[in-house]
């Protein structure tokens, strides 16, 4: 398939394939992997595809895991917030 659209790919450096998991029976993952297809992430309700169009590594960022909060308050010398 990717073939096909060659003279579009030099145009982006990735592509992405987001299905449902509730069509994963019904678009084979299998067919996107014999594409270059490669898994990404995978989320309650979903997986992600990715394929890196340039050679070499994908310079993709995996996904993120954990996610950092920060927090803080002032107190003056009143001992006021």
């Amino acid at each position: 398939m990717l073939k096909k659209i060659n003279k579009y790919l030099s145009l982006f450096t990735s592509a992405f394939t987001f299905t449902y998991q509730r069509l994963v029976e019904l678009i084979s993952i299998s067919f996107w992997s014999q594409e270059g297809f490669q898994y990404h992430h995978a989320e309650p309700g979903y997986v992600m595809l990715t394929y890196w169009i340039p050679e070499g590594p994908s310079m993709l960022p995996a996904n993120a895991s954990h996610q950092v909060g920060v927090g803080g308050f002032v107190i003056n010398d009143k001992n006021e917030v």
